[in-house]
């Protein structure tokens, strides 16, 4: 029963947060932070994480990219009159959003999935004033042991073994756009495995990387270090609701 719980308070605390968010971005001309749009993300991802896997509820997912691609369309449909930050941009960007979520079908080679409920798993923000386009909420299945990992050493095996090798897919699909800036964020379980009845925790990665990096990575003109090097990277450490901190990798 308490573990049951957890979901249900994080869903209230998202609603709340949700709902404060969009209030802010009205009062300040609708241009979402970096910072906030990834605290936001991580309490989605810890939510929708927590139902995929504590729950095994279908509430949220999972979104596997077909999904992602149907549910981008109905999207655009729905709201394509509408105005705001987020929904003007994902509007505008529709084709190569759509083209970029229809590519992305493994991660780690594990087949992608999601997890959100009635939205879509990509957002925009403001990042130094230029935008920068964010997949969200995407869900890595295995959990990390504690008592093998740290923080920092999760991070970098999440961002080699899974967003690394997404790259060359945001490249081709986002290269005739003029966006400079591409992110992703990825949810995944953390939990202390000697102890049979404690809590997988959930943590999440958020990684910003320029788009001219990103095109150098995938032309062999960088290495993966130098382009991690150049690279924004933000922490949502393990059960630190609402809690993100910018780190540095060294691979």
């Amino acid at each position: 029963m308490r573990f049951k719980l957890v979901p249900a308070i994080l869903l209230l605390l998202l609603t709340s947060v949700s709902a404060s968010a969009q209030t802010a971005t009205k009062s300040e001309g609708e241009r979402p932070g970096l910072v906030n749009e990834l605290k936001l993300n991580a309490l989605a991802g810890s939510v929708a994480w927590s139902y995929l896997h504590e729950l095994e509820s279908a509430d949220y997912g999972p979104h596997r990219a077909p999904d992602a691609v149907e549910d981008l369309r109905k999207y655009v449909t729905l709201y394509s009159d509408s105005t705001g930050y987020r929904v003007e941009r994902i509007v505008k960007y529709a084709k190569p959003v759509e083209d970029l979520l229809s590519r992305l079908t493994l991660f780690g080679g594990e087949l992608a999935y999601y997890g959100y409920k009635d939205d879509v798993p990509v957002t925009f923000a403001d990042f130094d004033g230029k935008e920068v386009l964010i997949v969200k909420e995407a869900m890595y299945g295995s959990s990390f042991n504690t008592l093998r990992t740290d923080a920092r050493s999760r991070v970098a095996q999440v961002i080699t073994e899974i967003i690394t090798g997404t790259l060359s897919d945001f490249h081709q699909a986002l290269s005739p756009t003029t966006i400079p800036y591409y992110g992703f964020m990825v949810t995944y379980g953390v939990r202390d495995f000697s102890d049979k009845y404690a809590r997988t925790r959930t943590e999440s990665v958020g990684f910003i990387a320029r788009a001219e990096d990103v095109e150098k990575f995938v032309n062999a003109e960088i290495t993966e270090e130098e382009l991690v090097e150049g690279a924004d990277i933000y922490i949502n450490p393990a059960g630190e609701l609402l809690e993100l901190r910018k780190i540095k990798v060294t691979l």
